[in-house]
């Protein structure tokens, strides 16, 4: 609820008749908002768009386009209807952390009890913020013809400051990302759509394709009986904080509301380009005048003697889930000191068993942290009972039909009815072998997410697309990009000609209560510590002058800045 007297201010909403009821109720306006957000926030405005916020407050310009929303994997961000306001569903938010890094203006942070995220707004849990709740520009109360003037100001006040409503925040393409692969002409009226997968990247292509193509055909494929769920929730399923209904990417009846016919439990094995083929696993073919691939990435296994033991698992999808909460271990050895290692120890150990992290390199989160970062996390899982071992892999996964310990190449015995295995995840493209699309470590796709073969298009996990700061070709595995990339694809399919401006590696993670958050090049020549204590730590990488990574632990309120720093 910001403003400033200028007049071409890209505030909230175009329908804002500038009422100022809103004012009384909001923290920021009485001065009661926390100084560090304030400070942040002022700061944010003044590099982002070019002015100081003002004495007249009117509307939280940081929730025009809310990229906290597309980042957040359990769906507990929503626009109020009334006022276009975003705020958080503390019900369902399971502090993860991803929509502080992904709000450039660092209006979301933790909460005080370091469990949830809390809006800038000051509003302390309130499910609609004061000044939402507040805000009635009703044609009872207002003149249509004011009402209809005052929204046409508003929306030629959005178009002048370069600011969509309600469009996703987008960034310049990199120079070193060529469009490469021609563009399709289509000249069909009703196209059929088939989108295989049912992660967020389809989920938001289908949203998309029927916004834009509301009469055609859509049909979603899913190797999983189940309706589209977070995977990023897996870990919280284990620890009984999530059930099945909970982790749901959208409620009950989402597929009859987009008119989408699921094909449940028949995922891909082929596909015939030249016949507009997706080929089932049942040996059902499903024609498509246009494709979206969205099949994600699979869990690499371990290549050791009793790999292929009973209770020997990876933890990708919700059978993985359940079936790891129904073992309900004593005692279990998790593989692999990544992100989905270090959260399925923190669910076993709400599950009370004794857990030990087997890390084959020399640190936990290689790819995502640094060494300080990492020994910082280290602490705070032994501190809750979880053993480490890092610099050692593993041998073989010893047992009778199920597995009893583990091996270490060290020749120490670890015991564990349960392995859980999280070394890394694959894209999922070996049902695409002798296509026609182009596979590197993923689906190539260009800028606008189309394939090398005509008419199909990939998104999410699977897509190997490119690094924004790098220019180089990457899968990126994480959500936002997911989510961006399947609305992209949606809208390109149906005729647009939106572009991706290429993928940052970032990710965040909550361990045991100390928020961790990482993006862009975690190791450099030039570092910069700005912050460093037992609790706290925070690292800029530079190359030149240019920010191009950061790593943060204990204090996450800079990360969304310094990310939306290094896209520009």
């Amino acid at each position: 609820m910001f403003s400033e007297n200028r007049s071409d201010n890209a505030s909230l909403s175009p329908d804002c008749l500038e009422c100022s009821v809103c004012s009384p109720g909001c923290a920021a306006a009485s001065g009661q908002l926390p100084a560090p957000q304030r400070e942040i926030m002022a700061r944010v405005q003044q590099e982002l768009l070019g002015q100081p916020i003002g004495p007249i407050p009117h509307q939280c310009w940081h929730c025009a386009q809310a990229p906290c929303m597309e980042a957040c994997p359990a769906g507990a961000m929503s626009r109020d209807a009334v006022s276009g306001l975003v705020w958080v569903d503390r019900d369902r938010c399971v502090g993860c952390w991803m929509c502080v890094l992904a709000c450039p203006f660092g209006a979301v942070v933790p909460s005080e009890d370091g469990k949830h995220a809390s809006k800038c707004d000051g509003c302390r849990g309130r499910e609609v913020p004061a000044c939402a709740g507040s805000c009635r520009p009703r044609d009872d109360l207002f003149l249509p013809h004011l009402r209809l003037e005052s929204a046409q100001q508003r929306r030629e006040r959005f178009a002048s400051a370069g600011w969509g409503w309600p469009a996703p925040l987008s960034y310049p393409a990199p120079q070193a990302n060529p469009r490469s692969i021609p563009a399709v002409n289509w000249d069909g009226n009703s196209p059929r759509y088939v989108v295989v997968g049912a992660g967020i990247a389809a989920v938001r292509a289908v949203e998309t394709l029927r916004i834009a193509a509301p009469h055609a055909q859509v049909v979603m494929v899913s190797d999983e009986s189940t309706a589209p769920y977070s995977r990023v929730l897996l870990s919280h399923h284990i620890a009984g904080i999530k059930n099945e209904k909970s982790m749901a990417l959208r409620p009950d009846g989402w597929l009859a509301d987009m008119d989408v016919e699921m094909v449940a439990g028949d995922g891909a094995r082929a596909l015939d380009v030249d016949r507009h083929r997706v080929v089932l696993n049942s040996a059902r073919e499903l024609p498509f005048d246009r494709l979206l691939i969205a099949t994600g990435a699979n869990s690499i296994r371990l290549r050791v003697p009793g790999a292929d033991l009973e209770g020997v698992v990876g933890l990708r999808n919700l059978p993985d889930a359940t079936s790891i909460k129904r073992m309900a271990p004593e005692q279990a050895v998790v593989v692999g000191g990544g992100f989905i290692g270090i959260k399925a120890a923190e669910a076993l150990r709400h599950l009370g068993a004794e857990v030990t992290i087997v890390e084959k390199l020399g640190q936990l989160l290689p790819q995502m942290l640094d060494s300080q970062a990492a020994a910082m996390v280290r602490v705070q899982l032994e501190t809750h009972g979880v053993h480490v071992l890092t610099g050692v892999g593993v041998q073989a996964i010893e047992g009778h039909g199920r597995a009893s310990s583990v091996l270490l190449e060290s020749d120490e015995r670890l015991r564990g009815d349960l392995v859980i295995v999280g070394v890394g995840v694959v894209p999922n493209v070996r049902w695409l072998k002798g296509s026609a699309v182009q596979i590197g470590r993923g689906v190539i796709v260009d800028d606008q997410m189309r394939t090398s073969a005509p008419d199909v298009w990939a998104a999410g996990d699977v897509a190997e697309s490119f690094d924004l700061l790098t220019g180089a070709r990457t899968v990126s595995g994480i959500w936002p990009v997911a989510a961006a990339q399947g609305r992209i694809a949606g809208a390109n399919m149906a005729g647009g000609s939106e572009r991706f401006a290429g993928s940052v590696p970032m990710n965040t993670l909550d361990v045991f209560g100390v928020a961790v958050a990482s993006f862009g090049q975690v190791r450099g020549e030039v570092e910069r510590i700005d912050q460093e204590s037992d609790s706290r730590y925070q690292k800029r990488i530079y190359r030149g002058s240019a920010l191009v990574g950061a790593v943060l632990v204990g204090d996450l309120r800079e990360a969304g800045r310094l990310l939306a720093e290094a896209r520009r």
